[in-house]
């Protein structure tokens, strides 16, 4: 894997065998997916780019209401202290 990048900028972490690399931000906001058209019906590649982008951001925004959930009144001292 590798990566550059940290906090709020972007980060690109690319598989094993670097036919697939997924671009997010440091706040874990995917941005995008890319996968190697030679992995799969190159027809394809855009419509599975953007299915698993959406899917990842559906993941992402689920995660945040179970942490907010856990947290109860606590979750909204992000918010004062601007971070939420």
């Amino acid at each position: 894997m590798s990566s550059s990048g940290s906090g709020g900028g972007s980060v690109r972490a690319a598989g094993p065998d670097v036919s697939s690399m997924v671009n997010r931000t440091g706040t874990g906001q995917v941005l995008s997916v890319t996968i190697a058209a030679e992995v799969v019906d190159p027809g394809d590649v855009a419509m599975l780019e953007d299915l698993i982008t959406a899917a990842l951001h559906d993941m992402n925004a689920k995660l945040l209401d179970i942490q907010r959930e856990a947290m109860g009144p606590l979750a909204g001292l992000g918010d004062l202290l601007g971070r939420g």
